[in-house]
């Protein structure tokens, strides 16, 4: 069994068979035990940047190891993942959105999601600046809800604001002010709560937005007003930044310069890739701290091992 490390990445889990968006607990522990027993060390993100980007080695038995990071920090990571990852005396690190745990806005994403299964009909043509788009009624997330996302992801957030605008007219659905108890981010005190039971939390910016997008005060203020917001609320926070999205095009050295400068040593992104034992590789890491790769994890049992071993 190789000697790397692979940096897992979740974002919501399914909190009862009536809910069924994110990942399942089942599925989840099926992974923990395969894991476990294969002798595949479980570590938090701490020990992993440690140990493989700095080579501090001391306390590593050797074989290869998987982090478990949870984004976005939804109220079913504490119903549902939490439990699960306690159960595996398994660390975990989430990264949170201050101005979403604040009320002052929801995702976007959510806000999509409640329309799309909400509309008066079937099919729905809209026109957002200039382009024709044919949106369908959904009814689970593997209709037209992901696409939309990928697609919406891609554009300006005037893009998507004038897009969510025009589906509300068009379908005649309101968006509450108060976020629906589905799309519910956990709290300040049940975060706190959570830190008591062993979990890290770390910055994922204020509001979620694509830095790469966004003007350099604006990327500056997301980075790190999110950083010290964090500071100010929780008892240790990590010191990893995780970018919003988090592939190639969602941020560059501009981001990675606002880090450093601000004093943040290390961030996680969504870029796919496993690292190595940095003892190999001398003391000159380049960028790697500030580019950290994860694998986004899609339940299946086995499939973190036959990354570390295959991959």
């Amino acid at each position: 069994m190789s000697d790397r490390l692979a940096v897992l990445m979740l974002h919501r889990f399914a909190t009862c068979p009536q809910h069924t968006k994110g990942h399942s607990p089942t599925d989840l522990r099926s992974v923990l035990a395969l894991l476990r027993a294969s002798g595949v060390r479980l570590l938090s993100l701490d020990e992993a940047i440690a140990e493989y980007l700095h080579g501090d080695r001391s306390g590593a038995a050797g074989g290869p190891a998987v982090c478990f990071t949870v984004d976005d920090g939804y109220r079913d990571f504490m119903d549902a993942g939490l439990p699960t990852f306690e159960a595996f005396d398994c660390p975990v690190t989430c990264f949170i959105v201050p101005d979403v745990i604040d009320g002052k806005t929801w995702f976007w994403w959510d806000r999509l999601d409640f329309m799309l299964r909400r509309l008066p009909a079937d099919q729905l043509a809209l026109n957002v600046q200039g382009e024709r788009f044919e949106v369908r009624r959904s009814t689970n997330e593997y209709s037209w809800q992901r696409p939309a996302v990928s697609m919406l992801k891609g554009r300006t957030e005037a893009f998507r604001a004038d897009f969510l605008a025009e589906l509300e007219a068009r379908a005649n659905v309101a968006i509450p002010s108060d976020v629906p108890e589905e799309y519910r981010v956990m709290t300040w005190d049940a975060i706190r709560e959570c830190e008591t039971r062993g979990v890290r939390f770390g910055a994922h910016s204020l509001s979620h937005p694509v830095l790469s997008q966004v003007s350099s005060t604006s990327a500056e203020q997301e980075i790190l007003g999110s950083v010290q917001r964090l500071k100010t609320e929780l008892r240790n926070p990590s010191s990893v930044f995780c970018y919003p999205y988090g592939l190639a095009s969602d941020f560059g050295s501009r981001e990675v310069e606002i880090l450093r400068a601000g004093g943040v040593t290390h961030a996680v992104s969504a870029m796919p890739g496993l690292i190595g034992p940095s003892a190999e590789k001398g003391a000159e890491l380049g960028e790697l701290p500030w580019r950290i790769p994860r694998f986004a994890f899609d339940g299946r049992p086995a499939m973190a091992l036959r990354q570390l071993l295959i991959a």
